[in-house]
């Protein structure tokens, strides 16, 4: 074996292995997403139980609405990769192919810029939400770095999926077609 083609053999094993670990971190994304949902399911259906007897589950709503945005940004990356988000290609599929490689990498680099900078304004309110303690207003006192959180982590995890499809797109592969 040469030095070539063992250093060639380490860098597809590297490559495979930083690939598992993407798609992990997608798929938490993603279970984290689900998650959310099923506990708005449970919220939702407590809260209607404590009706039936003629009780209050007080914050319930609250509390929902943490979940609805944790669900849809802990989503996002999982949805980038399965090409689900609704996009607009009216110019790009009628781009002769070398410009639409060119359209795409913009379109996803003005989609990176515009989420690191969600990322790190999410993360300076997380930071100033925990470094004062801030809650919520309402009967349960919620630490607001908590649901914050979601939103800094989606939207991290987001660049991450769109860095990933920008290299995907610079290394060769097809852009993506959205039916």
């Amino acid at each position: 074996m040469t030095h070539g083609t063992h250093s060639h053999s380490a860098g597809q094993r590297l490559g495979r292995a930083f690939r598992a670990v993407l798609d992990g971190l997608y798929t938490l994304s993603l279970a984290a997403s689900a998650a959310s949902l099923l506990a708005i399911a449970g919220l939702v259906l407590a809260g209607m139980v404590a009706r039936w007897f003629g009780m209050v589950l007080p914050s319930s709503d609250q509390l929902a609405g943490y979940c609805v945005a944790a669900s849809i940004f802990l989503g996002l990356p999982a949805a980038m990769r399965a090409d689900a988000h609704i996009r607009v290609t009216l110019f790009v599929d009628r781009a002769p192919p070398a410009l639409r490689r060119l359209l795409e990498a913009a379109v996803i680099v003005i989609g990176l810029i515009t989420m690191l900078l969600l990322s790190r304004y999410a993360a300076a309110m997380v930071g100033m939400s925990w470094r004062y303690n801030l809650v919520s207003s309402g009967l349960l006192p919620v630490p607001l770095w908590i649901p914050q959180a979601t939103l800094l982590a989606g939207s991290a995890t987001l660049s991450i999926a769109l860095l990933d499809r920008l290299v995907g797109l610079f290394a060769g592969a097809e852009p993506k077609e959205v039916a």
